[in-house]
């Protein structure tokens, strides 16, 4: 598997990186800003999975998203962010991202988000579900049963 990560920040770049590559054996490439991530699909192709950070030179909000949601071919893109309010995770969501993930998540829980993406399934934080929940209906993400939805309001409770 190849991941593409792209992270202004070179600590945290560097660090995501590494874990990913040691917890998975995965090929991940990192790149400083977004148009280096575009030349690296545009000369390489497209990834198994290219992680964005929402707030680096180049992402322009959303317009960056989507031109690497363009290139990657059906292939998930994923954003990666310190903070971001529901509202907003439902806007990557309906630009076309597969997941978003909080760099305030633990290792343990940011592979397997990886990994459910990769297996072509979204990934949100519990929490940041059941907000969207409790706001209006959104065609960004379905809504969740009654049973799902107690379930992740009571393995929130645990984290």
């Amino acid at each position: 598997m190849h991941i593409l990560l792209a992270d202004d920040q070179e600590l945290v770049r560097d660090a995501i990186a590494g874990f990913i590559r040691n917890a998975t054996g995965f090929l991940v490439d990192a790149v400083h800003d977004l148009p280096a991530a575009l030349a690296a699909v545009d000369d390489n192709g497209p990834s198994h999975l290219v992680l964005l950070d929402y707030q680096m030179p180049g992402m322009s909000g959303l317009s960056g998203l989507c031109d690497m949601v363009s290139r990657q071919q059906g292939k998930p893109v994923a954003i990666i962010s310190g903070n971001m309010p529901p509202a907003m995770v439902e806007q990557v969501f309906a630009s076309g991202a597969s997941g978003y993930l909080p760099k305030s998540m633990t290792t343990n829980a940011m592979i397997q988000a990886l990994l459910l993406i990769l297996a072509r399934e979204k990934y949100a934080p519990p929490d940041i579900i059941l907000k969207m929940q409790n706001t209006a209906p959104s065609a960004a993400l379905p809504m969740l049963s009654q049973r799902e939805t107690v379930v992740l309001r009571q393995r929130s409770a645990l984290a």
